[in-house]
This record gives structure tokens, sequence and C-alpha cells, in this order.
């Protein structure tokens, strides 16, 4: 996939005074639904960031995540595409930084994970760093959303060293770190409130939210959860069709 290289910088308009880095991204933003596509943005009435998307018939992506909230007039952040059409393994293209990765789906009787790899910048150099969405309700997911049956995604980094809290039991970890002591560095909830449109709410964590994993990690953090949450939405009407 991509090799490790030093990969231009791309420059992106702030949506707003708060955001410096992680690619113009708010350390905070909500998932609207508006049918024809999707917003991304603080508020329903100031989206920052737009997505189209595909059934993925003739070699349309699954998923275009868009620089600004006019699909017609910004450009691509991101692309997600499949392997084939029935694959579960997804290929995100950050064109950019001419990035290809893969989100790979993991699968076990009682859940799925999703990783990916993203080259991070490490002094002058280039390095991977290895990244993991589980699922989860726990404490940094319920804080995105009060209802208590929210559920939602931890993107935890799974390479290097702990981030030097205490891991262990839900109920006497450390907030932002797993039970294993990795580090969460950015989670989503579904949201658990009637809503017309609003679907689910991001935010970064720790290092995530300080900017140093970069603009390369933010988007693809993003975009890998969009491609997570359409997977599951479309598994839950499928489900509920059948």
């Amino acid at each position: 996939m991509t090799s490790f290289q030093q990969y231009p910088v791309a420059n992106y308009a702030a949506p707003s005074q708060a955001a410096h880095y992680n690619a113009g991204f708010p350390l905070t933003f909500n998932l609207y639904d508006h049918r024809k596509q999707l917003q991304l943005g603080e508020h329903a009435s100031q989206p920052h960031h737009s997505v189209t998307r595909h059934a993925g018939f003739g070699g349309k992506p699954k998923l275009v995540l868009h620089s600004g909230p006019d699909t017609a007039s910004s450009t691509p952040l991101a692309t997600v595409k499949t392997k084939g059409y029935l694959s579960k393994q997804s290929i995100i293209t950050i064109p950019a930084y001419g990035i290809t990765e893969q989100l790979r789906a993991h699968w076990s009787l009682k859940s799925a994970t999703y990783s990916f790899s993203i080259p991070l910048q490490d002094g002058n150099s280039m390095l991977p760093g290895h990244f993991e969405w589980r699922p989860s309700r726990g404490d940094e997911v319920q804080g995105l959303d009060s209802s208590k049956w929210t559920r939602g995604w931890k993107l935890v980094r799974v390479d290097g060293e702990t981030a030097g809290g205490r891991g262990g039991k839900r109920t006497s970890r450390d907030v932002g770190l797993t039970s294993d002591g990795k580090e969460i560095v950015a989670v989503w909830a579904d949201n658990g409130k009637p809503s017309m449109h609003k679907v689910g709410k991001f935010q970064f964590l720790g290092r995530g939210a300080t900017g140093e994993l970069g603009d390369r990690w933010a988007i693809m953090a993003i975009a890998s959860i969009l491609r997570i949450w359409q997977v599951t939405y479309a598994a839950t009407i499928a489900a509920a069709s059948s």
C-alpha cells in the first residue's frame, strides 16, 4: 500500500477558530443524514464538511468525504471503495497525500473490529502508526450522548508504548485508556435520542485532540468511522426488513 516517505502538505480552511489542526476539523462534531448527502458540523445549520455516498456500482466509491459543505465546489479529502462487491474490506484513499490504505474488518462471534495503518510524522521521517476501532459503551462514548443506551466505537492506537495510565476493568481504569492500557485517540457515539437527521457524534481524544498525529491520521480516522457507520447502518436496515 502506502510507502512511508515525505508527503506534500495540504492546506484546508478551518471551519472555526478552534480548529487549527486535524485537517481543519473541530474536536467534536455531529453527523447529519439528509438522505441525498451526509453533513458534518457542530450544529445542523452550520455544516463544515459533506459526504456523498453511492451503492458502489459503476466504479463509484462507497463514500467521498469532501473538504467543504458544498460537494459541487469542494475537493475530495478521502474516498472509500471496497476490494470487491461483496468484500468486507474497504480501501481508503487520501488524494492530497497520495495515501491508499485498507480498512480491515475482523469478525468474531461477539463483535467486529476494524483496523488501519497510516504514516505518522516522526521528526524528519515517516513511520507507520497502527489503529483499531473497537465497539464500546465505555465512559468516553457515554460522554458524547446522555442516553444510557448509547453504543459506539473507540479508536485505539495499538502500537508503541501504553499511554502510561492504568488499564483494567471499566470501573477501575483511567478515562481515555482501554483495558489493555492503550490510548483512546477518538470516539464515536451513535445518536441515542430520536432525531430526524442527527445520527451520531465524533470526538478526538488524547493525542488525537492535540494534533500530534497529524492531518493524514485525522482524515483517515473520520473516513474510517464513516465507512463503519455505513456498513453498520446497512446491516441494521437489512436485519429489520428480513
